[in-house]
């Protein structure tokens, strides 16, 4: 919504300025609101250091956004227009997921500070 605000059209995939609006917005700017939020009631509830917890909250939420946003995004269009993909791409998409899911399983095995 804020991308086909900004730009004053709706959003779609179509152009390197919409990704970059995506990256920018969502990424950056809608990142930054949730992490202020999240690490201010943590620092409220006595739980974690806001200086500490919001590069952590922020990385997180920004990574979801611009990994997460354009797949959700493809799936609502091929869905509002009713398309059909074809096998290959759906083939692609697991094989995506599959490697998603290796690298969280991965990433949630290595003890590494930080990011």
């Amino acid at each position: 919504w804020l991308v086909g605000r900004v730009r004053g059209r709706p959003f779609r995939l179509g152009s390197l300025a919409d990704i970059g609006a995506l990256v920018a917005l969502g990424g950056a700017l809608g990142a930054a609101a949730s992490a202020t939020v999240g690490a201010t009631v943590l620092a409220l509830l006595g739980r974690e250091d806001f200086l500490r917890a919001w590069p952590v909250w922020w990385t997180g939420d920004a990574t979801g956004v611009v990994i997460l946003a354009p797949l959700a995004l493809v799936a609502t269009e091929i869905r509002r227009e009713g398309l059909s993909p074809s096998p290959a791409r759906v083939a692609e998409a697991a094989l995506l997921v599959l490697v998603a899911a290796v690298v969280v399983v991965v990433t949630a095995r290595t003890v590494v500070p930080f990011a």
